[in-house]
């Protein structure tokens, strides 16, 4: 499961929230980030975890590039291939649901994710405990911006 852990770290005068764990979040969320960043209650996070939908593949000789879907909207993943790297391709399947372990990016206007991890959901009670940490890292997110952290 996701969990959320909040550390402080100091950059100069200015204090910055960060949070060293990956964000369970919707597409619709990333969708509405600012920039290259996803924020849920001032918390900068620089991973994110989707479960969605694959609803088209398309591969060249640099990157596999996906396009995933989930009842709140579409988003690009690119999965960039290293030449000499062993690694293959993610073993994804077509109008299947996948788990997308990336970054957020933004491209010509556009959000993406940079892929890091793509594994396949073979249990459909994956996609319900997604939703459902979704739901529980914004109100431990909020709790902690509030300055009523529960233990």
């Amino acid at each position: 499961g996701s969990e959320f852990n909040a550390t402080q770290t100091t950059d100069g005068a200015a204090a910055e929230k960060k949070s060293e764990s990956i964000a369970t979040v919707l597409i619709k969320e990333l969708l509405k980030s600012v920039e290259s960043i996803f924020q849920i209650f001032e918390m900068t996070f620089s991973m994110v975890c989707v479960r969605a939908i694959v609803r088209n593949i398309e591969t060249s000789s640099t990157k596999i590039t996906y396009l995933l879907e989930d009842n709140t909207g579409q988003i690009t993943a690119h999965y960039w291939l290293e030449e000499d790297d062993n690694l293959k391709a993610p073993d994804v399947m077509l109008n299947k649901y996948a788990t997308v372990y990336g970054s957020v990016r933004s491209q010509g206007g556009q959000k993406t994710i940079m892929v890091f991890q793509m594994l396949p959901i073979n249990d459909p009670n994956e996609i319900v405990t997604h939703v459902l940490e979704v739901l529980c890292a914004r109100y431990k997110a909020e709790q902690y911006f509030l300055g009523h952290p529960k233990n």
